[in-house]
């Protein structure tokens, strides 16, 4: 990490003002009444990051920096637009714009750093270090949040002060990293209907991944805010299960765990699915079981791209063309997910919702033991 510490310094700011945009983002949809919109955006933004992952090879012929330049500048546009939280249209636009900057941005990312593993004696370590990186700002982020936003609820003008100046903030971060050394054009055509085997079971499993996380994680902020109404308690929360989010990114990124990618997938699914099950029958405990769920959330991005990349090297699938039918897939599930929770948590109680996704968990790991089983893929 030390001799690519730009790079990382780059990535750690950048997540940071992310984490906090999403954090007054979500509690500013709430208060001003328009939480459906915020799902409406977030689900506009998932689509436009899935077409971005389709189309990315005819905007990869510009210079790498120059393309993560103005995506971060598009991006800071997006933040901006969700001021206008009371406008279906401008949500809708935010999430477009947001999605195709923001996809640009992660593509760059993790091509930089794939390149960065292909040269480190333990690449498993350097996949895995992305999610520390990112649940390190995040869990900053949040406090940061929080103290931007005030003590007071309802205090909408502080939030609107703080997505301008993040937004400022996230423009500015084209001033570096000053080298980027990945190359994100591919000579290669990318054709998602090959009929790759493989690449089919990707495409499955990463839609599968999208619902889990966004079904739940976007929306942390607001299911802390439903029961407790006090920003001070949501901020200390939702730090809490940041914070939480970091420990289990340090576990997973131990090397028993990340070399056991499957393994772990499996025993998390089926772990959420008896807690969430468990969880909706006892309100007393749906804070705990949250918090339990931030810990292991990161395992649904951490070893879902460790074990992609384990399926890149035993099968020599392109890499850009394993990072398009991933990123989009799980886009798309992404952008179902949270519109659906955001949709039901307006309508229905809390423990609904709960065994909803409990019983998902297990569906969807049945699917996933089908598909990977016989691969022998850790």
């Amino acid at each position: 990490m030390t001799k690519n510490k730009s790079f990382y310094l780059f990535f750690f700011l950048l997540y940071l003002f992310m984490t906090i945009g999403s954090f007054v983002q979500v509690l500013y949809f709430q208060e001003t009444g328009h939480l459906g919109n915020f799902g409406i955006s977030y689900g506009a933004m998932a689509i436009s990051g899935a077409v971005m992952q389709l189309s990315f090879r005819w905007i990869s012929a510009l210079k790498t920096k120059l393309l993560l330049n103005i995506a971060l500048i598009l991006y800071g546009m997006s933040m901006t637009l969700r001021l206008l939280s009371y406008s279906v249209s401008a949500s809708i636009l935010s999430g477009v714009i947001g999605g195709l900057s923001a996809t640009t941005i992660l593509i760059i990312v993790r091509l930089q750093l794939m390149d960065f593993a292909s040269n480190h004696e333990n690449s498993n370590k350097i996949i895995s270090s992305r999610f520390i990186v990112v649940q390190l700002a995040e869990v900053l982020g949040t406090i940061l949040g929080g103290v931007m936003i005030g003590r007071t609820t309802n205090n909408v003008n502080n939030i609107q002060i703080a997505i301008i100046v993040v937004a400022a903030l996230v423009i500015l971060l084209i001033l570096f990293p000053k080298k980027i050394t990945v190359k994100v054009h591919s000579e290669r055509k990318l054709k998602i209907f090959t009929g790759n085997k493989h690449l089919i079971k990707i495409v499955l499993s990463s839609l599968m991944f999208g619902l889990l996380v966004s079904l739940v994680a976007p929306l942390i902020p607001a299911i802390f805010n439903g029961m407790l109404h006090k920003i001070d308690l949501v901020t200390a929360l939702t730090t809490a299960s940041t914070v939480l989010a970091l420990i289990g990114s340090i576990v997973i990124g131990r090397t028993n765990i990340a070399n056991k990618a499957y393994r772990f997938l499996v025993i998390t699914m089926l772990a959420m699915g008896v807690l969430f099950i468990v969880g909706s029958h006892f309100a007393a405990l749906m804070i705990l079981i949250i918090l339990l769920y931030s810990f292991a959330n990161p395992v649904y991005f951490q070893l879902k791209e460790v074990f992609e990349y384990n399926v890149i090297q035993k099968y020599n699938i392109d890499k850009i063309e394993m990072i398009a039918v991933s990123q989009t897939a799980f886009l798309i599930g992404d952008s179902i997910g949270t519109p659906i929770a955001g949709w039901f948590m307006s309508a229905w109680p809390l423990s609904n919702a709960m065994l909803a996704y409990g019983a998902i968990n297990f569906v969807f790991m049945i699917i996933f033991m089908t598909l990977w089983q016989k691969n022998k893929i850790l």
